[in-house]
């Protein structure tokens, strides 16, 4: 197991050899990818997999570019989940509360209106992040305690949060087939049962049912296989993975979840496919996106007749069609 070393290029954060770090800056650790520089060209950096997973689709190469272009900064979405990271973790920006109620308007009267509505609060919230704080409503700090207060009395979820470990480890290592950098930041790495945890809040149910569905269209899967292939990589002991899923609203519930060998499998897939698909595109210095494909013939998606035929009377369509469903029904 070793620490990894690191250097600054062009103002970006490249890895030098495998290796993790603990405490590592989360601003900077987000840097750590390629560039475009006007003199230089691409300066080549490592492969995240909130990056790559703009190379799977319904995305494209050309999305994934796209989103290097943008600056890395703080999402309002995001706060809350930021937030709840450093009440649970006990790592990351801390927060300041801002004030929803009492703005002034710019021709000095009352907003009309609750929230970061005014041009004052807005500078007030902009002021807050230029420190390196995140922003929360008082409503969210109230939402954040409680929040902690659920996921404590999950006695798993808790166990696996508190027992001895480390939270936010950085992770850099080469691709053992084309060469490129990878990079992830777990969570947590609890050293008293070699687990990475990751915590997840969500604004839908955490319920396993619908959580399932959660972990594919955010693809989840991916970033399971990518951090265990990172850890066993850079030297960490590490035998299991597991998601804690908690809602952003009362009751705050919380789910802790493993991947089964299917969703295994399908996100070591996927992480060759965006890695070699990544690795071409650099090489080759172009970003297909769908317009390149040609014409492409669709069909409708699975659940396209599940959701219409159902609602079909018996008898208004032709018993030859009837069986045709029957058949289709029976294939899905």
């Amino acid at each position: 197991m070793a620490e990894a070393v690191l250097r600054t290029v062009n103002g970006v954060v490249l890895p030098a050899s495998s290796g993790f770090a603990l405490g590592f800056d989360e601003e900077t650790y987000h840097t750590g990818t390629i560039v475009e520089d006007m003199e230089t060209g691409f300066v080549v950096g490592s492969l995240s997999t909130s990056g790559a997973k703009h190379l799977l689709e319904p995305e494209s190469p050309a999305h994934f570019r796209a989103e290097l272009e943008k600056e890395w900064a703080e999402n309002r979405a995001f706060d809350l989940g930021h937030a709840a990271h450093l009440n649970v973790l006990g790592v990351g920006a801390p927060v300041r509360v801002v004030p929803t109620q009492g703005w002034m308007t710019l021709t000095g009267k009352p907003a009309e209106r609750d929230g970061w509505v005014t041009k004052e609060a807005k500078d007030a919230v902009a002021a807050v992040r230029a420190e390196g704080l995140t922003p929360i409503t008082p409503q969210e700090a109230r939402d954040i305690e409680r929040m902690t207060e659920a996921i404590l009395a999950n006695t798993e979820a808790a166990e696996l949060l508190t027992e001895s470990g480390h939270s936010e480890v950085s992770m850099w290592a080469r691709d053992p087939v084309v060469g490129v950098w990878l990079r992830g930041r777990a969570d947590r790495w609890n050293t008293e049962r070699n687990v990475l945890v990751d915590y997840k809040t969500t604004g839908k149910l955490a319920s396993p049912s619908v959580v399932r569905k959660t972990i594919w269209d955010f693809h989840y899967e991916l970033q399971h296989e990518w951090y265990l292939f990172l850890a066993e990589a850079v030297g960490m002991r590490v035998e299991d993975f597991l998601f804690i899923f908690q809602e952003k609203n009362p009751p705050y519930a919380v789910s802790v979840v493993r991947l089964d060998e299917e969703y295994r499998r399908i996100g070591r897939t996927e992480m060759r496919h965006v890695i070699d698909t990544y690795a071409a595109c650099m090489e080759s210095g172009v970003w297909p996106a769908y317009e390149q494909q040609g014409i492409v013939t669709v069909s409708p998606p699975s659940y396209a007749m599940r959701d219409v035929f159902p609602s079909v009377a018996p008898g208004v369509v032709s018993p030859e069609f009837e069986a045709e469903l029957a058949m289709w029904a029976g294939s899905h």
